[in-house]
């Protein structure tokens, strides 16, 4: 029996998938919570296309059973897969570094992709150094963008995440409100980003702009 994503999208492609079937293959992290699917194993490359072709399948499937559910994309545009993804989105987070390269790549995405330039996007700073001249103030005035959000860096979530070991790191981890205690920093970053997301459901489902 294939496991993870490949056994969910054999299921779909032979038509025997219903929205509870996913959970059978996803991994759980909190139950009744959070579940992970994990990413295609195959290192054939026509193999990893052909199966992302039915990825909206299971999109659709996970939709019915999740109250709500979160792909990670590719940058890239040139998928047809990925484009069918974002088309189908309700929010796209567009993830990016204090590097002005990837700054000036999400404003030509906003642009030149009508996937992303007709959406709900909130940009984000990830690993954001709050000494860099690219802060979050900076970068929200270069791209004219008052939904970008950001989270700080944190070399012990880092560790956490190479260990495998981040949802401990969440559960031990507490805000103790120290201005300069870069753990709470951090969930604190985490925790108005989250925010951020909610808000933009919300705005999605009343039709409105909710006053912060």
């Amino acid at each position: 029996m294939l496991h993870g994503t490949e056994g969910l999208i054999r299921a779909i492609a032979s038509n025997k998938t219903t929205p509870e079937i996913i959970s059978n293959y996803a991994k759980v992290v909190f139950k009744n919570r959070l579940d992970i699917l994990l990413g295609l194993k195959t290192k054939s490359f026509s193999d990893h296309e052909k199966t992302l072709g039915l990825y909206t399948e299971l999109i659709t499937a996970a939709n019915k059973y999740y109250d709500l559910v979160i792909v990670d994309l590719s940058k890239t545009g040139e998928r047809a897969s990925t484009r069918n993804i974002l088309q189908m989105s309700d929010v796209i987070m567009y993830t990016m570094t204090q590097n002005l390269k990837q700054i000036n790549e999400y404003i030509e995405s906003k642009k030149t992709m009508p996937e992303i330039a007709n959406k709900n996007v909130i940009p984000l700073i990830g690993s954001m150094n709050g000494y860099s001249k690219y802060n979050p103030k900076n970068v929200m005035n270069y791209v004219k963008d008052k939904n970008l959000t950001y989270i700080n860096y944190n070399n012990a979530f880092m560790e956490a995440a190479s260990e495998a070991k981040v949802s401990n790191f969440f559960l031990k981890t507490r805000i103790d409100g120290k201005a300069w205690d870069r753990n709470s920093q951090f969930l604190e970053s985490v925790a108005n980003t989250s925010q951020k997301i909610v808000d933009k459901f919300e705005e999605i489902k009343y039709g409105k702009t909710l006053q912060s």
